[in-house]
């Protein structure tokens, strides 16, 4: 039987057909795009004919388009969800993002045969998880940003369908489906009731602010640093990883398409260099770290961490 040879994906988000455009030039394999009222945190709202003018020219150039339809529902909008896939089906869009179960039974009932990829931020963090998810139909996975390495490697030897991690830009940690920002600023001016507070007091650490937001779909804290493994690809590489994920949340376009150019190289060098130079890295990160925010400090989350639960 003939093995395929390892070729890892490069994972990016788009806020607009532009942008798109920009990142197939600047090498992406996967682009990943959305419209805030069926996805979460997505690059900017897309609307469907934007959609599929980004599907064609990406399967023009050989590349995939999948959408975010991550968002959490409720009842009142299945029928507005079920018309949104249809459309995406109608499309030929490369996949669909999912976190809740019931996009995979609507989509079994209306029986598409839309991809489905599974991403529920945190949830991802066991082979047995992901098994199960992979039995009911989801054909690619994305694991937690809270992994170590070691962990993924392990996870990725026992699973049959690939999976991806982030390797460049800033993580979500908290989601609240409520109005946080709209409530703080409501009641900023009212006293403090000192007789029913509870004070909660933490270890000292490095000051860092978490940017939060608010957007129809609640309030989102994100990490106070943006991940950057530009330097540690040839051992991601080594490990087998299908789909290598940029995040350009916050990010100007100019350094999203950058920081994705400077990832394709690094890949396709440590695909092409069996002997790998570590100072090469180091210079492509110099290269990330030029166009960075000064306010936002890069670090490699927790993939070298201890996991202590």
């Amino acid at each position: 039987m003939m093995q395929h040879k390892y070729q890892p994906e490069l994972i990016v988000n788009a806020r607009d057909f532009h942008e798109v455009e920009m990142l197939i030039l600047a090498g992406a394999d996967i682009i990943e795009i959305g419209h805030q009222s069926f996805g979460l945190r997505t690059l900017g709202d897309i609307n469907l004919e934007d959609i599929n003018r980004a599907t064609s020219l990406a399967h023009k150039h050989g590349k995939q388009i999948r959408v975010l339809v991550n968002a959490i529902f409720n009842n009142s909008r299945i029928n507005e969800v079920k018309e949104y896939l249809n459309a995406l089906n109608e499309i030929r869009v490369d996949a669909v993002v999912i976190s809740d179960p019931a996009i995979l039974t609507l989509i079994k009932e209306m029986q598409f045969d839309i991809p489905l990829h599974w991403n529920p931020e945190t949830l991802g963090t066991n082979t047995q998880t992901l098994k199960f998810w992979v039995k009911r139909g989801i054909e690619r996975v994305s694991v937690s940003n809270e992994l170590s390495l070691e962990s993924i490697e392990k996870i990725n030897k026992e699973l049959s369908v690939p999976i991806d991690i982030q390797v460049q830009g800033m993580t979500n940690i908290f989601q609240s489906k409520r109005n946080l920002v709209k409530n703080y600023y409501n009641h900023i001016d009212e006293a403090l009731k000192t007789n029913s507070a509870y004070y909660i007091r933490q270890p000292k650490e490095e000051p860092g602010t978490y940017p939060v937001y608010e957007d129809t779909n609640g309030t989102h804290i994100m990490s106070k640093e943006d991940l950057c493994m530009i330097e540690y690809i040839p051992a991601i590489l080594a490990r087998s990883i299908s789909g290598l994920k940029i995040n350009g949340f916050l990010q100007s376009k100019e350094n999203h398409i950058s920081n994705t150019k400077i990832y394709r190289t690094a890949i396709d060098q440590s695909l092409e260099n069996k002997v790998i130079d570590t100072n090469y890295f180091k210079k492509l990160k110099y290269l990330i770290i030029k166009s960075q925010d000064k306010d936002r400090s890069l670090g490699t989350g927790f993939y070298f961490k201890e996991q202590i639960y």
